[in-house]
């Protein structure tokens, strides 16, 4: 929505480049040093958003942070889309939120997180820690 994406305006260069037609073009309008967040409805809604149109090129030398609900086995899945659409330049951060909106408002929540990249968790860690408690268990799916 308009109001939703005025609060990120500050990361990007107008509310039309977030509040845009394609997911890759909101993607590019946002900051190259922060990640990328997906909180979809599901695996199959996040395999699909990874497929869409230019969000391979938009991903390259990001970092994706999922914290769409899913199983060990979708989270490779995700992985190996990350990888193949970037062509190896994408970095995925897998993870589960535990607590309700209230606890992730007064970062008071946890995320359990899981990566290839071990480095893309600890370099985003202090953004992620404004959620709740950060903890790295390994990598995807593990």
């Amino acid at each position: 929505s308009q109001a939703k994406a005025q609060a990120l305006v500050s990361e990007a260069s107008s509310i039309a480049d977030i509040a845009s037609p394609t997911p890759a073009t909101a993607v590019r309008a946002s900051s190259p040093s922060l990640p990328v967040f997906f909180v979809l409805t599901d695996t199959a809604a996040v395999l699909s958003t990874l497929r869409s149109q230019d969000m391979g090129a938009a991903l390259k030398g990001r970092v994706l942070v999922n914290l769409t609900s899913g199983n060990p086995d979708e989270g490779r899945e995700i992985g190996q889309v990350v990888d193949e659409v970037s062509q190896g330049e994408g970095r995925l951060i897998d993870g589960a939120y535990c607590g309700p909106p209230a606890k992730a408002r007064a970062g008071a929540g946890q995320l359990f997180l899981s990566s290839a990249s071990s480095e893309a968790v600890e370099t985003h860690r202090e953004l992620l820690a404004h959620l709740g408690s950060v903890t790295f268990a390994g990598n995807v799916g593990a």
